[in-house]
């Protein structure tokens, strides 16, 4: 397996095609301090809590926007009851990687992801599917996905599925110093909300952190 920091991200012709609106953006993170990205997250997560109890009409947007996307494709959309219980009982201790995950979806009201950048074989691509497929999920359960669905793949399989989520193979480690965000978008675009998304990825990596690159995705 080729394992590249300066990895590839693409848009499928076959997902351009149904869905030229939806972007698809990378964040990597590499030579991440586990203590510092700790401290950085948790304050984060705070913050992040402690907003949640204010209304936020660009997170209310992109929450409906999802709702409604899912709906389209007859899947149960998660975040917003994730955000309802994180604004009464906090968020759920968490791996940093993946508390900055949950206080990054709950802050934007967008459905993002992260994986292990060590495990990507070679490039990262979002797909529609054009036959059924599975992967081996977080919890080595088999995940089958069906025609139609949008997945992220690599050059060895799927990675994460927006409807199912991540797989096991490429799963972030606790104190990994090497992670890969990628933020989702729906089928007509979530516009600056997109953007804002990855920026505020971006701000959990200072000098002091770890050293974040993003690469929007081009088309194949």
């Amino acid at each position: 397996m080729k394992i590249n920091h300066s990895i590839q991200c693409t848009r499928s012709a076959t997902l351009v095609a149904l869905y030229p609106a939806m972007r698809f953006t990378v964040v990597t993170a590499t030579d991440v301090d586990p203590g510092a990205f700790k401290k950085r997250v948790c304050a984060f997560a705070d913050m992040t809590v402690k907003s949640l109890a204010a209304k936020d009409e660009s997170r209310q947007t992109n929450l409906i926007e999802f709702e409604r996307f899912f709906k389209i494709n007859e899947q149960e959309f998660p975040l917003t009851k994730q955000i309802a219980r994180a604004a009464s009982r906090g968020f759920p201790p968490a791996p940093s990687p993946v508390l900055a995950l949950l206080a990054l979806e709950a802050a934007t009201g967008i459905l993002m992801g992260v994986q292990n950048l060590d495990a990507v074989d070679s490039f990262i691509t979002l797909d529609c599917l054009e036959s059924t497929e599975s992967f081996i999920g977080m919890r080595g359960e088999r995940v089958t996905s069906t025609i139609g669905e949008i997945v992220v793949r690599d050059k060895q399989s799927i990675v994460a599925s927006l409807f199912r989520g991540p797989d096991k193979r490429t799963a972030v480690r606790p104190d990994g110093r090497n992670l890969l965000f990628y933020v989702f978008d729906t089928g007509t675009g979530l516009g600056e909300s997109h953007d804002r998304a990855v920026e505020e990825i971006t701000r959990l990596f200072p000098l002091n952190v770890g050293e974040a690159s993003v690469r929007a995705a081009s088309e194949i």
